[in-house]
């Protein structure tokens, strides 16, 4: 959420499949995979079925947050 501070629209609330077959673009976050994105849900193609601009830009964002944070350990 801290990434997207100031530059992108966020709201956390429920979600219903439907919302996820009309997206643009979807992705889940977790400590462990960080940013990955989601393409396909129950055979439904979302947006282009590729990984957007907006989920490419979150991971790159995130991955530099991480590498600072290791090298600073």
């Amino acid at each position: 959420m801290q990434l997207t501070a100031g530059r992108y629209a966020v709201a956390e609330k429920d979600i219903t499949l439907e919302d996820i077959y009309r997206a643009k673009e979807a992705f889940i976050t977790s400590t462990t995979k960080n940013i990955l994105p989601v393409v396909k849900v129950d055979g439904q193609t979302i947006g282009t079925g590729l990984p957007g601009n907006l989920t490419n830009n979150l991971a790159h964002e995130l991955k530099k947050v991480i590498d600072t944070i290791a090298q600073d350990r």
